[in-house]
C-alpha cells in the first residue's frame, strides 16, 4: 500500500511558481502546479489546494477509492489541458487577427479582389466598382475594412446623398466585394453589407424632349456628338449601346441595325433571344455614310471606356448651351439638395418611345425595339421584317415632323372659306 504523504511545496526559478515534491512507493515525483487555465500557480493558498487535489488519490484508504480519485484527477487534468489548449488557440488567433488587420488595408483588399476568380472571369470591371470601394475608404477615415460593422454599413449608405439608383448599385457592389473576399478565404469575418436594405426608388425619371428641342440639339451639334445624338433619338438605344456601337452591327446596304443591348447581356454573355433589329431612317443612314471598321464613334467609345461621366458631361454641357435646364429646380450644387436630373441623354430614349407611340407604331414593336422584357410572351413571338423596320424608322423623321408642323400651323390659321376649300380638295381631289 502506498505511503500516505502530504508532499512538500516549494518555489522554483525567477517566476516564483509553486511546485510539489511527493513520493509513491519510494519513487520521487516533482511537478509544477498549474491552475485550470494551465498557468503556473504563484499564490500559496491556491498551491495548497492544487496539491491536495493531486495527492487525494494517494491518501485513499482502499483501492477502489484510489482508482476513483485518480480517475477524477485525470478528468480534471484533461479539462485543464483542454482549457489551456483553447486559451492558447484564442491567444494565437488574436495575434494572427491583429497582424492581419494591420496589413489588411483598403488598397490591399482591392488588390486581392482584382486577383480573385470572380474579377478575372469578368475581365475589365466598370469604373463604378473602384469608385464604390474608394468612397467607402474615404468614409472609413483610416478604419480597416475588417472593422466595418453592419451598423457602419447602414450609416455609410444613409449618408451618401446620391440618387437612389446609384446608392443601390454601390450597396450591391460592396456586398459582392466582401462576399468574394470572404468566400475565397482572403478576408475573415462577416459581410457588413449582407443585410443592408436597398432604398426605395422615389419614381423620379428623366423627361422626354420635344421635337423642336431634339431638332435644335442635333442641328447645333458637330462631329461625333451630332452622330451620338442622332443615334439616341432615331434608335432609342441607351448611352452605352450608342457609344460602343460597332460597324459589325450595321448593315448599311439594307439600312438595318441589329445588336444585343448591353443591359440584356447576363454576366457578359450575349443572349441571341435578346437581339434587337432596328431600321435606320434616311437621315441617319446619310449621317453614318457607307460604313467602316471597329467602333462607329471611336472618340466617344474611348471616352466612355475611360470614364462614362466624360460623355454624360459633354451631352449635359451641350444641352445647357441650347437653353435646356438639365437639373430640377432647387437641386444640385449650392442648393443643399442632391442633383435630380431632368434632361439627359436618356431623354432621347423617352422621346423615341413617346414619338413612336404617337405615330401609331404598335406597342409590341416599340417594346421590342427598346429592348424591354415585358410583356415577355408577346415579345417572344414577334418577328420584324426589314421592310417593316424601315417603315417604322421613317415615322420619326425630323424632316417629316417639320413638314407636319407647318401643315398643322397653316390649317389652324385658315378661315371658314379656306377650310371648306381644303375639305373639297381632300374629298374630290380638286377645289
Amino acid at each position: 500500500m502506498p505511503r500516505t504523504t502530504r508532499g512538500r511545496l516549494y518555489r522554483r526559478g525567477a517566476s516564483r511558481s509553486w511546485c510539489l515534491q511527493y513520493y509513491v512507493n519510494g519513487r520521487e515525483f516533482r511537478v509544477t502546479l498549474k491552475d485550470r487555465d494551465g498557468s503556473p500557480i504563484t499564490d500559496r493558498r491556491k498551491a495548497e489546494d492544487a496539491a491536495d487535489l493531486l495527492l487525494a488519490p494517494l491518501r485513499a484508504s482502499s483501492r477502489e477509492e484510489r482508482v476513483r480519485r485518480m480517475s477524477e484527477a485525470m478528468e480534471t487534468a484533461e479539462e485543464s489541458a483542454r482549457r489551456a489548449a483553447e486559451e492558447a488557440d484564442r491567444r494565437l488567433a488574436e495575434i494572427r487577427d491583429a497582424s492581419l488587420r494591420r496589413g489588411m488595408t483598403f488598397g490591399r483588399c482591392w488588390e486581392l479582389f482584382l486577383s480573385s476568380a470572380f474579377a478575372r472571369d469578368r475581365g475589365r470591371l466598370p469604373h463604378t466598382w473602384g469608385k464604390a470601394w474608394r468612397s467607402l475608404e474615404e468614409w472609413a477615415n483610416g478604419k480597416s475594412p475588417l472593422d466595418i460593422s453592419a451598423e457602419d454599413a447602414d450609416e455609410f449608405t444613409s449618408g451618401m446623398g446620391l440618387a437612389t439608383d446609384t446608392v443601390c448599385k454601390r450597396i450591391r457592389i460592396l456586398r459582392r466585394i466582401y462576399s468574394v473576399l470572404s468566400e475565397e478565404g482572403r478576408m475573415p469575418g462577416c459581410n457588413p453589407f449582407s443585410n443592408t436594405r436597398l432604398p426605395r426608388k422615389t419614381g423620379q425619371s428623366k423627361r422626354e424632349l420635344s421635337t423642336a428641342q431634339v431638332r435644335d440639339l442635333i442641328e447645333s451639334a458637330e462631329g461625333e456628338l451630332r452622330t451620338l445624338l442622332m443615334l439616341g433619338y432615331y434608335t432609342g438605344m441607351r448611352l452605352k449601346d450608342c457609344c460602343l456601337l460597332r460597324w459589325d452591327d450595321l448593315d448599311m446596304e439594307r439600312g438595318i441595325l441589329s445588336h444585343i443591348p448591353f443591359k440584356s447581356r447576363i454576366g457578359g454573355v450575349e443572349r441571341e433571344t435578346a437581339r434587337v433589329k432596328l431600321g435606320l431612317c434616311a437621315e441617319l443612314r446619310e449621317r453614318l455614310g457607307e460604313g467602316g471598321e471597329g467602333y462607329v464613334l471611336p472618340g466617344m467609345a474611348a471616352m466612355y471606356l475611360k470614364n462614362r461621366g466624360l460623355v454624360t458631361d459633354k451631352v449635359k454641357r451641350h444641352m445647357q448651351s441650347r437653353g435646356i435646364d438639365t437639373l430640377e429646380e432647387g437641386t444640385g450644387r449650392g442648393t443643399g439638395s442632391r442633383a435630380v436630373v431632368r434632361y439627359g441623354f436618356h431623354s432621347l430614349r423617352y422621346s423615341y418611345i413617346s414619338g413612336h407611340a404617337e405615330a401609331g407604331t404598335p406597342q409590341a414593336v416599340i417594346q421590342r425595339n427598346a429592348g424591354h422584357q415585358s410583356p415577355a410572351m408577346t415579345e417572344h413571338y414577334i418577328r420584324i421584317s426589314d421592310g417593316a423596320a424601315l417603315a417604322y424608322a421613317e415615322r420619326l423623321s425630323l424632316k417629316g415632323a417639320e413638314l407636319r408642323d407647318r401643315i398643322i400651323a397653316r390649317v389652324r390659321g385658315m378661315d371658314k372659306d379656306g377650310m371648306e376649300a381644303l375639305w373639297r380638295f381632300l374629298e374630290k381631289g380638286s377645289y
